[in-house]
């Protein structure tokens, strides 16, 4: 094997790690949460023909024209996320311990008076937190650590533009920022097996970030008093993770007993957010109750098919130059049909429910503890209530059912087990002037 470390490039398969990055634990419609901003997130994310609120700046920028004057809100958001693991190496409903967590998103938006323009901007957190296990019982006869942590922020500046009092157009720039870190039984180097036919070096990759750019594109079409049509379109985006650094452990004679190596210069390519498509139809069927109905479309099978880590500039004299770790994803298109209601109960406190039901995007043998986008199903409800003649509070609670998925893996074993469940407490407060 000694030889074989002289080579340029030191690759290891598929097989052997399988697993290299993580996406949130909250995380329904792929990467991404379920709504952004109290309304959206409380009416299960049915928002294009809705979006009337600073949060419009990112959910569907034409609605920012149904602004009268200025608008601005904070939303902030508690978690409880449980989850477990379950393999056949002693392993069982093993949870993880990151469940507890928190994000806040902000927006603010104007349409200018005596004028068919409006603006806004608005910073959301897109998705956050990873899964992390302390003591995974692993093949190779020990215990090991495997976690994942995935963080993008979007910060969306967006104009608006009221063709005519059925028509609004609107454009949002994404500037979008990446980070991740990743680790998979850092502590383990194993020989060759049957099931591992290159070994396995445990890794731990960390500090990677990138900005990447996209844009989405929104229309709101009033045919009716009463009803209201709303499509976007968003643009793919290019990740470029780098700047990060691999610790892999070729303390194993297999890779010459080197011990753990440090690679300072590391990347990971192959990770997009995908080209996004929603249509949804906003009415009144009473003058208090709003009903909204959305579809949808994430093109993954484009953005996500092979994720690789390559890490150069090694720390250690005789380590292989240059470090290739691929991993098969092979994401498929997600559809998530989205139903919101908003009931007013008087003229301060508004009623809010829905539910987001998303196809899963990620084949179920290519789920492992640190990366299972399985949740399906969203139920929320909340209510807002208005403070005075400008401001607002509001309160929600958003829950995702028991969720599991079953599958096989060369790294944890045949028949292993996901297992995700939790919910989410919104409060946010709001501006209307």
């Amino acid at each position: 094997m000694s030889k074989n470390l002289s080579v340029l490039a030191f690759t290891v398969s598929t097989a052997a790690i399988s697993c290299i990055y993580a996406t949130p634990s909250l995380a329904n419609n792929g990467f991404y949460l379920n709504g952004y901003g109290f309304e959206s997130s409380m009416m299960g994310g049915a928002d294009v023909a809705v979006a009337r609120d600073a949060f419009a700046a990112t959910n569907n920028p034409a609605g920012m024209t149904q602004l009268v004057g200025q608008a601005a809100e904070l939303e902030v958001a508690a978690y409880d996320s449980m989850g477990s693991h379950t393999d056949s190496f002693g392993n069982y409903r093993k949870p993880f311990t990151n469940w507890l967590g928190g994000y806040a998103n902000g927006a603010y938006a104007r349409h200018f008076e005596n004028s068919s323009l409006a603006a806004g901007v608005a910073m959301v957190v897109q998705g956050g937190l990873g899964t992390t296990y302390r003591g995974l019982n692993t093949q190779f006869g020990g215990r090991d650590d495997a976690s994942a942590t995935f963080a993008t922020l979007k910060l969306a500046p967006a104009i608006a533009w009221e063709v005519n009092d059925q028509l609004s157009l609107g454009a949002t720039l994404g500037i979008n920022y990446f980070g991740a870190s990743q680790e998979l039984f850092p502590n383990t180097s194993a020989s060759p097996s049957p099931s591992l036919p290159t070994g396995f070096p445990g890794i731990r990759f960390k500090g990677a970030s990138g900005i990447g750019l996209n844009s989405k594109w929104g229309l709101q079409y009033r045919p009716a008093k009463d009803v209201t049509i709303g499509v976007t379109y968003g643009t793919q985006t290019s990740i470029p993770l780098k700047g990060g650094n691999l610790r892999i452990n070729f303390s194993n004679p297999a890779f010459g007993g080197l011990g753990t190596v440090r690679y300072d210069n590391a990347k990971m390519t192959g990770l997009r957010l995908p080209e996004e498509l929603a249509f949804g139809i906003a009415f009144r069927p009473t003058e208090r109750l709003l009903v909204s109905l959305q579809d949808k479309w994430y093109n993954w099978s484009d953005a996500i098919k092979t994720l690789q880590i390559t890490a150069s500039n090694p720390r250690t004299p005789g380590a292989p130059p240059t470090v290739v770790i691929p991993s098969a994803i092979d994401f498929v298109d997600q559809h998530v049909i989205e139903i919101g209601i908003a009931y007013d109960f008087d003229k301060n406190n508004t009623f809010l429910a829905g539910i987001n039901h998303g196809s899963r995007p990620i084949p179920d043998n290519n789920v492992s503890p640190i990366f299972a986008p399985i949740q399906a199903r969203f139920y929320t409800f909340g209510v807002k209530h208005k403070i005075n003649e400008e401001w607002y509070s509001a309160v929600g609670v958003e829950a995702y059912g028991f969720q599991s998925v079953t599958y096989d893996s060369p790294i944890f074993g045949p028949r292993a087990n996901e297992r995700h469940t939790g919910f989410v407490v919104h409060m946010a407060v709001g501006r209307n002037w």
